[in-house]
Protein backbone atom coordinates (compact mmCIF):
# COMPACT_ATOMS: atom_id res chain seq x y z
CA UNK A 1 0.00 0.00 0.00
CA UNK A 2 1.11 3.25 -0.87
CA UNK A 3 2.47 5.51 2.02
CA UNK A 4 -0.17 8.26 1.35
CA UNK A 5 -3.03 5.84 1.35
CA UNK A 6 -1.29 3.89 4.19
CA UNK A 7 -1.71 7.41 6.32
CA UNK A 8 -4.76 8.54 5.04
CA UNK A 9 -6.57 4.98 6.46
CA UNK A 10 -4.60 5.68 9.81
CA UNK A 11 -6.21 9.12 10.37
CA UNK A 12 -9.67 7.03 9.29
CA UNK A 13 -8.78 4.42 11.44
CA UNK A 14 -8.59 6.46 15.00
CA UNK A 15 -11.93 8.51 13.99
CA UNK A 16 -14.28 5.75 15.80
CA UNK A 17 -11.95 5.38 18.54
CA UNK A 18 -11.91 8.97 19.35
CA UNK A 19 -15.67 8.90 18.95
CA UNK A 20 -15.67 5.83 21.58
CA UNK A 21 -13.38 7.20 23.90
CA UNK A 22 -14.45 11.12 24.38
CA UNK A 23 -16.98 10.82 26.51
CA UNK A 24 -16.79 8.19 28.19
CA UNK A 25 -15.16 9.92 31.45
CA UNK A 26 -17.62 12.98 31.27
CA UNK A 27 -20.68 12.10 34.01
CA UNK A 28 -22.35 14.40 34.22
CA UNK A 29 -25.24 13.37 31.37
CA UNK A 30 -26.28 10.48 33.64
CA UNK A 31 -27.27 13.48 36.11
CA UNK A 32 -29.22 15.60 33.46
CA UNK A 33 -30.91 12.20 32.03
CA UNK A 34 -32.12 11.26 35.98
CA UNK A 35 -33.47 14.86 36.55
CA UNK A 36 -35.33 14.24 33.37
CA UNK A 37 -36.96 10.94 33.80
CA UNK A 38 -35.19 10.06 30.41
CA UNK A 39 -33.45 7.18 29.79
CA UNK A 40 -29.92 6.66 27.40
CA UNK A 41 -31.86 5.26 24.87
CA UNK A 42 -35.14 7.49 24.47
CA UNK A 43 -32.03 10.44 24.84
CA UNK A 44 -30.58 8.96 21.79
CA UNK A 45 -33.62 8.99 20.17
CA UNK A 46 -34.34 12.36 20.91
CA UNK A 47 -30.91 13.89 19.70
CA UNK A 48 -30.95 11.73 16.81
CA UNK A 49 -34.36 13.07 15.53
CA UNK A 50 -33.03 16.68 16.29
CA UNK A 51 -30.00 16.31 14.35
CA UNK A 52 -32.09 14.69 11.47
CA UNK A 53 -34.80 17.59 11.52
CA UNK A 54 -35.39 21.70 10.46
CA UNK A 55 -36.94 23.50 13.94
CA UNK A 56 -40.97 21.59 13.29
CA UNK A 57 -40.12 19.33 10.79
CA UNK A 58 -41.98 16.13 11.47
CA UNK A 59 -40.51 12.41 10.95
CA UNK A 60 -42.89 9.69 10.57
CA UNK A 61 -41.83 6.03 11.82
CA UNK A 62 -41.30 5.04 8.40
CA UNK A 63 -39.51 7.94 7.63
CA UNK A 64 -37.26 7.68 10.62
CA UNK A 65 -36.31 3.93 9.98
CA UNK A 66 -34.83 5.00 6.63
CA UNK A 67 -33.24 7.95 8.39
CA UNK A 68 -31.85 7.39 11.64
CA UNK A 69 -29.12 5.81 13.17
CA UNK A 70 -27.79 3.48 9.94
CA UNK A 71 -29.57 1.68 6.90
CA UNK A 72 -28.11 -1.61 8.04
CA UNK A 73 -31.23 -2.13 10.36
CA UNK A 74 -34.09 -4.74 10.12
CA UNK A 75 -34.83 -3.92 13.55
CA UNK A 76 -35.69 -0.91 15.46
CA UNK A 77 -36.39 -1.38 19.16
CA UNK A 78 -36.22 2.62 20.18
CA UNK A 79 -39.69 2.86 18.42
CA UNK A 80 -41.38 2.13 21.97
CA UNK A 81 -39.60 5.30 23.10
CA UNK A 82 -41.36 7.50 21.27
CA UNK A 83 -44.46 8.31 23.34
CA UNK A 84 -42.32 8.95 27.03
CA UNK A 85 -40.93 11.33 24.50
CA UNK A 86 -44.09 13.20 23.82
CA UNK A 87 -45.65 12.63 27.48
CA UNK A 88 -42.15 14.30 28.54
CA UNK A 89 -43.00 17.67 25.72
CA UNK A 90 -39.54 16.71 24.39
CA UNK A 91 -41.82 15.47 21.14
CA UNK A 92 -44.73 16.63 19.18
CA UNK A 93 -46.94 14.30 17.42
CA UNK A 94 -49.15 15.56 14.49
CA UNK A 95 -50.75 12.76 12.93
CA UNK A 96 -48.58 10.13 11.80
CA UNK A 97 -45.40 12.82 11.95
CA UNK A 98 -43.15 13.54 14.91
CA UNK A 99 -41.30 16.65 15.36
CA UNK A 100 -38.81 17.52 18.36
CA UNK A 101 -40.17 20.47 20.42
CA UNK A 102 -38.58 23.78 21.76
CA UNK A 103 -38.63 22.17 25.16
CA UNK A 104 -36.84 19.26 23.27
CA UNK A 105 -34.15 21.09 21.41
CA UNK A 106 -33.33 23.18 24.34
CA UNK A 107 -32.67 20.48 26.35
CA UNK A 108 -30.18 18.56 23.97
CA UNK A 109 -28.03 22.08 23.35
CA UNK A 110 -27.94 22.13 26.81
CA UNK A 111 -26.64 18.76 26.99
CA UNK A 112 -24.10 19.38 24.67
CA UNK A 113 -22.87 22.60 25.97
CA UNK A 114 -22.33 20.67 28.90
CA UNK A 115 -20.63 18.22 27.40
CA UNK A 116 -18.49 20.32 25.37
CA UNK A 117 -17.82 22.11 28.73
CA UNK A 118 -16.08 19.17 29.74
CA UNK A 119 -13.98 18.12 26.60
CA UNK A 120 -12.63 22.09 26.49
CA UNK A 121 -11.43 21.07 29.78
CA UNK A 122 -9.21 18.41 28.87
CA UNK A 123 -5.68 18.93 28.81
CA UNK A 124 -4.09 16.35 26.47
CA UNK A 125 -0.30 15.97 25.74
CA UNK A 126 1.89 18.96 25.06
CA UNK A 127 3.17 17.70 22.43
CA UNK A 128 0.26 17.82 20.15
CA UNK A 129 -0.83 20.79 18.48
CA UNK A 130 -4.31 21.09 18.91
CA UNK A 131 -5.11 24.37 17.34
CA UNK A 132 -3.30 23.06 14.17
CA UNK A 133 -5.46 19.88 14.12
CA UNK A 134 -8.37 21.49 14.89
CA UNK A 135 -7.66 24.10 11.97
CA UNK A 136 -6.89 21.20 9.63
CA UNK A 137 -9.90 18.32 10.66
CA UNK A 138 -12.11 21.38 10.51
CA UNK A 139 -11.32 22.12 6.88
CA UNK A 140 -11.85 18.93 5.55
CA UNK A 141 -15.34 18.41 6.88
CA UNK A 142 -15.89 21.73 5.09
CA UNK A 143 -14.42 20.22 1.90
CA UNK A 144 -15.73 17.21 2.09
CA UNK A 145 -19.47 19.18 2.54
CA UNK A 146 -18.62 21.15 -0.48
CA UNK A 147 -16.97 18.20 -2.65
CA UNK A 148 -19.26 17.21 -5.97
CA UNK A 149 -19.27 13.50 -4.64
CA UNK A 150 -21.56 11.73 -3.33
CA UNK A 151 -24.64 13.17 -4.54
CA UNK A 152 -26.37 12.15 -1.12
CA UNK A 153 -24.87 13.73 2.07
CA UNK A 154 -27.45 12.78 4.53
CA UNK A 155 -24.88 12.00 7.52
CA UNK A 156 -22.84 15.36 6.74
CA UNK A 157 -26.30 17.41 6.62
CA UNK A 158 -26.12 16.42 10.35
CA UNK A 159 -22.88 18.23 11.10
CA UNK A 160 -24.16 21.28 9.39
CA UNK A 161 -27.08 21.54 11.71
CA UNK A 162 -25.14 21.15 14.90
CA UNK A 163 -24.31 23.75 17.57
CA UNK A 164 -21.41 25.79 15.52
CA UNK A 165 -17.79 25.53 17.10
CA UNK A 166 -16.62 28.50 16.21
CA UNK A 167 -14.22 30.26 18.93
CA UNK A 168 -14.80 26.84 20.58
CA UNK A 169 -11.54 25.56 22.34
CA UNK A 170 -8.98 23.71 19.98
CA UNK A 171 -10.39 19.68 21.33
CA UNK A 172 -13.84 21.01 21.35
CA UNK A 173 -13.44 22.00 17.36
CA UNK A 174 -11.49 18.55 17.02
CA UNK A 175 -14.58 16.64 18.21
CA UNK A 176 -16.85 18.15 15.65
CA UNK A 177 -14.67 17.85 12.94
CA UNK A 178 -13.85 14.12 13.78
CA UNK A 179 -17.73 13.00 14.17
CA UNK A 180 -18.12 15.10 10.65
CA UNK A 181 -15.62 13.57 9.15
CA UNK A 182 -16.94 9.91 10.91
CA UNK A 183 -20.09 10.90 9.08
CA UNK A 184 -18.40 11.58 5.62
CA UNK A 185 -17.13 8.52 5.59
CA UNK A 186 -20.51 7.25 5.80
CA UNK A 187 -22.03 8.82 3.34
CA UNK A 188 -19.38 7.96 0.91
CA UNK A 189 -19.42 4.48 1.83
CA UNK A 190 -23.13 4.13 1.67
CA UNK A 191 -22.75 5.88 -2.02
CA UNK A 192 -20.32 3.28 -2.98
CA UNK A 193 -22.38 0.15 -2.35
CA UNK A 194 -25.30 1.73 -3.37
CA UNK A 195 -23.80 1.52 -6.54
CA UNK A 196 -23.27 -1.97 -6.45
CA UNK A 197 -27.17 -2.51 -6.11
CA UNK A 198 -26.91 -3.70 -2.67
CA UNK A 199 -29.42 -2.80 0.20
CA UNK A 200 -27.84 -1.96 3.63
CA UNK A 201 -28.38 -5.06 5.62
CA UNK A 202 -27.70 -7.31 2.51
CA UNK A 203 -24.34 -5.50 2.21
CA UNK A 204 -23.70 -5.09 6.31
CA UNK A 205 -23.89 -9.05 6.09
CA UNK A 206 -21.30 -9.13 3.44
CA UNK A 207 -18.88 -6.75 5.12
CA UNK A 208 -18.93 -8.83 8.21
CA UNK A 209 -17.93 -11.92 6.25
CA UNK A 210 -15.09 -9.84 4.24
CA UNK A 211 -13.79 -8.59 7.78
CA UNK A 212 -13.56 -11.80 9.08
CA UNK A 213 -15.85 -10.27 11.91
CA UNK A 214 -18.34 -13.51 11.47
CA UNK A 215 -17.39 -16.69 9.12
CA UNK A 216 -20.33 -19.23 10.94
CA UNK A 217 -24.27 -18.34 10.37
CA UNK A 218 -24.10 -18.53 14.23
CA UNK A 219 -21.78 -16.37 15.00
CA UNK A 220 -23.26 -14.30 12.13
CA UNK A 221 -26.63 -14.49 13.81
CA UNK A 222 -24.63 -13.26 17.37
CA UNK A 223 -23.08 -10.44 15.66
CA UNK A 224 -26.14 -8.56 13.79
CA UNK A 225 -28.98 -9.61 17.00
CA UNK A 226 -29.19 -6.18 17.95
CA UNK A 227 -29.81 -4.74 14.27
CA UNK A 228 -31.04 -7.65 11.94
CA UNK A 229 -33.13 -10.57 13.26
CA UNK A 230 -32.63 -14.42 12.13
CA UNK A 231 -34.97 -14.24 9.37
CA UNK A 232 -33.45 -11.19 7.88
CA UNK A 233 -29.84 -12.31 7.87
CA UNK A 234 -30.95 -16.18 6.34
CA UNK A 235 -32.60 -13.45 3.66
CA UNK A 236 -29.36 -11.83 3.05
CA UNK A 237 -27.53 -14.74 3.11
CA UNK A 238 -29.78 -16.32 0.62
CA UNK A 239 -29.62 -13.25 -1.89
CA UNK A 240 -25.77 -13.14 -1.67
CA UNK A 241 -25.66 -17.04 -2.67
CA UNK A 242 -27.74 -16.84 -5.78
CA UNK A 243 -25.67 -13.62 -6.65
CA UNK A 244 -22.37 -15.50 -6.46
CA UNK A 245 -20.77 -13.67 -3.44
CA UNK A 246 -20.72 -15.95 -0.59
CA UNK A 247 -20.87 -19.81 -0.47
CA UNK A 248 -22.32 -21.45 2.11
CA UNK A 249 -20.95 -25.28 4.12
CA UNK A 250 -22.65 -26.47 6.35
CA UNK A 251 -22.86 -23.52 9.43
CA UNK A 252 -19.81 -21.76 7.54
CA UNK A 253 -19.73 -18.97 5.35
CA UNK A 254 -17.38 -17.63 2.86
CA UNK A 255 -16.93 -15.11 0.30
CA UNK A 256 -16.19 -16.15 -3.72
CA UNK A 257 -13.71 -14.59 -5.37
CA UNK A 258 -16.66 -12.56 -6.82
CA UNK A 259 -17.74 -11.60 -3.56
CA UNK A 260 -14.06 -10.92 -2.57
CA UNK A 261 -13.95 -8.67 -5.60
CA UNK A 262 -17.02 -6.90 -5.00
CA UNK A 263 -16.39 -5.78 -1.36
CA UNK A 264 -12.55 -4.73 -2.17
CA UNK A 265 -14.56 -2.48 -5.08
CA UNK A 266 -16.46 -1.13 -2.69
CA UNK A 267 -13.87 -0.49 -0.41
CA UNK A 268 -11.76 1.31 -2.85
CA UNK A 269 -14.76 3.22 -4.44
CA UNK A 270 -15.93 4.71 -0.56
CA UNK A 271 -11.55 5.64 -0.34
CA UNK A 272 -11.68 7.19 -3.73
CA UNK A 273 -14.59 10.02 -2.71
CA UNK A 274 -13.70 9.91 0.48
CA UNK A 275 -10.39 11.31 -0.48
CA UNK A 276 -11.24 13.60 -3.15
CA UNK A 277 -11.54 16.41 -1.23
CA UNK A 278 -7.90 15.91 0.26
CA UNK A 279 -5.97 16.50 -3.12
CA UNK A 280 -5.12 20.26 -1.40
CA UNK A 281 -3.09 18.18 1.60
CA UNK A 282 0.74 17.11 0.68
CA UNK A 283 2.03 13.74 1.78
CA UNK A 284 3.29 15.17 4.79
CA UNK A 285 0.63 16.74 5.80
CA UNK A 286 -1.96 13.71 6.00
CA UNK A 287 1.30 11.66 7.84
CA UNK A 288 1.52 14.80 10.37
CA UNK A 289 -2.02 14.83 11.02
CA UNK A 290 -2.61 10.77 11.14
CA UNK A 291 0.18 11.00 13.69
CA UNK A 292 -1.65 13.91 15.61
CA UNK A 293 -4.90 11.99 15.56
CA UNK A 294 -3.23 8.82 16.49
CA UNK A 295 -1.99 11.13 19.48
CA UNK A 296 -5.40 12.24 20.42
CA UNK A 297 -6.78 8.88 20.50
CA UNK A 298 -3.51 7.78 23.12
CA UNK A 299 -3.82 10.83 25.70
CA UNK A 300 -7.84 9.98 25.70
CA UNK A 301 -6.75 6.25 26.81
CA UNK A 302 -4.44 7.53 29.30
CA UNK A 303 -7.20 10.22 30.96
CA UNK A 304 -8.55 6.66 31.27
CA UNK A 305 -6.21 5.24 33.63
Amino acid sequence: MEPLLQAQRTLVEHLPLFLQLRRRHWTELQAFLDHCHLTHSAFSLLRALEEETLPGQPLTVPQMQEALFNPYATRFPWVEHLPLLVEHGDLEQRDEGYSVTETGRLLLHQIERAARAYIGSLRLSPTIALPAVATALVELVHRAWQAPEPRIKAHQARAQRRLPVEGAPALVQVEWAILGLWEARDDTHMAAWRACRFSGPVVDILSRIWSKEAQTLPSLVTTLEASQGPAAIEHGIRQLVQSGCIGVSGDHVALTRQGQQIRDQIEAETDRIFFASWDQLAAEDVLWLAEQTRAVCASFRALAH
